[in-house]
């Protein structure tokens, strides 16, 4: 390819395919975060606390704009406490971080939840909730760069049309030019030709 050609596709493939990429990362995580984020400035306000002891820390696969379905491994921890009398087992997905040994078999959180709807729960503490507040925050400037990018990459194709075109839009160009004038010799010959009253 000619560097003609590699500027053809660079200027509007990278824009188009990284905000597409970016945007829907964003919008798949962004309510899930959202919620998880909601639910934990709730409870940890008015919520009944508990203590939760870590039984297992998982790990998992999450998503980057890059590789979506097979991103960078973080943990998050289970852990077991007692809700009002009942045991109750709760996975922490909101809660993933990159570090291994941040989570650890055996350790106790403070857990805060809703004694009306006691499956809603959050880790009490600040770190806890800045990581949740985080989350909400890197998905939502995904998603306006992803929908920003997108953005960039449609005027970019629009611009390389008329600035940069492709054999095809090129004959396309002159169909349409070729088209106009003969459609302006007919007027003007059907003017011309016309008999004046």
């Amino acid at each position: 390819m000619t560097l003609r050609e590699w500027l053809r596709v660079l200027v509007w493939v990278v824009p188009l395919f990284g905000g597409f990429s970016f945007g829907v990362l964003g919008l798949i995580q962004l309510p899930g975060a959202a919620i998880a984020a909601g639910v934990s400035h709730e409870v940890t306000t008015s919520g009944a606390r508990t203590t939760g002891t870590i039984v297992e820390v998982v790990r998992a696969s999450e998503p980057t704009a890059s590789r979506y379905g097979g991103g960078r491994t973080v943990w998050y921890p289970v852990t077991e406490q007692d809700l009002a009398g009942d045991a109750a087992t709760k996975k922490w997905r909101a809660y993933t971080l990159r570090d291994e040994g941040a989570w650890t078999v055996g350790d106790e959180l403070p857990v805060r939840y809703d004694p009306a709807d006691p499956s809603r729960m959050a880790i009490d503490t600040d770190a806890a909730r800045a990581l949740v507040d985080r989350r909400v925050d890197v998905y939502t400037r995904l998603l306006v760069l992803g929908v920003a990018l997108f953005a960039v990459g449609v005027a970019a194709e629009a611009a390389r049309r008329r600035w940069l075109p492709t054999d095809e839009d090129a004959r396309r160009r002159r169909r349409g030019a070729a088209s106009r004038a003969a459609r302006e010799r007919r007027r003007f010959a059907e003017r011309v030709g016309s008999p004046r009253g």
